[in-house]
Formats: C-alpha cells, sequence, structure tokens
C-alpha cells in the first residue's frame, strides 16, 4: 500500500513583492543561518499570520513573531531590517503570545510610511526554523502577492 504524505503549506504573511531569502538586505538572513524561508516587500500595513497555530513568541518590539504549527512546525515572522533599533515604535498589535492565531489573522499593524521616512527596510521576512530536512519548494518568487497567498510548500 502506498503512502501520500499532505504538503505542508505555507501562506504570505503580506501583501506585496515575494522575494528570495537569499535577496535579503541583511546576512543573518540571507545567509539561512536562521533557516530557509522568503521575503514580502509589504505593500500595505497589515502582517498576519501564514498559518493557524500557537503564537509562540511575540517580541516586546512586536517586530518579530513566531507561530507553532499542530504538525509541529516553527515559523518566524521578522519584520524589517534593524526595527528592533526602534524599541516597538511604529508597530502595534492587540494579540498576546500563547494564543492560538488562525492563518490570515492580522497580527502586527505596521507604520509603514513612518518606518520607510525613518530609512527602515521594512521587508517581512519569513522562516522556517525546523526545516532544515525539508524540501521548501518557494512557489512565488518574483511574483506579487496577497497576504495570505499560499507561497511555500513542503
Amino acid at each position: 500500500m502506498l503512502g501520500f504524505k499532505k504538503k505542508k503549506e505555507i501562506f504570505s504573511p503580506a501583501k506585496g513583492q515575494c522575494i528570495d531569502i537569499t535577496d535579503v538586505k541583511d546576512a543573518v538572513f540571507s545567509s539561512k543561518m536562521m533557516g530557509d524561508g522568503i521575503a514580502i516587500s509589504p505593500e500595505d500595513k497589515s502582517i498576519v499570520a501564514p498559518v493557524s497555530g500557537n503564537l509562540t513568541l511575540l517580541a516586546d518590539t512586536k517586530h518579530a513573531f513566531g507561530i507553532q504549527t499542530k504538525e509541529g512546525l516553527e515559523i518566524l515572522v521578522h519584520i524589517g531590517i534593524d526595527t528592533v533599533e526602534l524599541g516597538g515604535e511604529g508597530f502595534s498589535t492587540d494579540i498576546k503570545a500563547n494564543t492560538k492565531v488562525k492563518k490570515g489573522e492580522t497580527i502586527v499593524t505596521i507604520d509603514k510610511d513612518e518606518l520607510e521616512k525613518k530609512g527602515y527596510d521594512i521587508t517581512v521576512i519569513l522562516i522556517l526554523l525546523n526545516g532544515e530536512k525539508s524540501d521548501l519548494n518557494k512557489i512565488k518568487i518574483g511574483e506579487k502577492v496577497d497576504a495570505g497567498e499560499k507561497i511555500l510548500e513542503l
């Protein structure tokens, strides 16, 4: 009997241009030091959950959050380069860590114009933290995507 494993899907955390993680302007991410993934150059202010699961991490500065799915995938969403320096300025959320979230649910809202005016790169980076043994199929590199649109399969 043949067993077929269902592919796991990960969805875009933002609306915008999908870029390869190796093109992110931060060596920690572009070198895949933390894991493989993808990035989005966001067009609007909503950053959403790329999967349903438990919000395991929400940085005090609101620039990053982590979600673990019921299947055990661990995903980190990091908003911007060096945005931790802002101490939370330009980021807002009403969600608390250790709560259940649904794919497409807004987790963080950014003041995109203010962050860009201050000179910050607001690329949204999505990292699969425990995917070292997975074949990550990046299906939307170079394309515009909507928040909640499928961008990765494994």
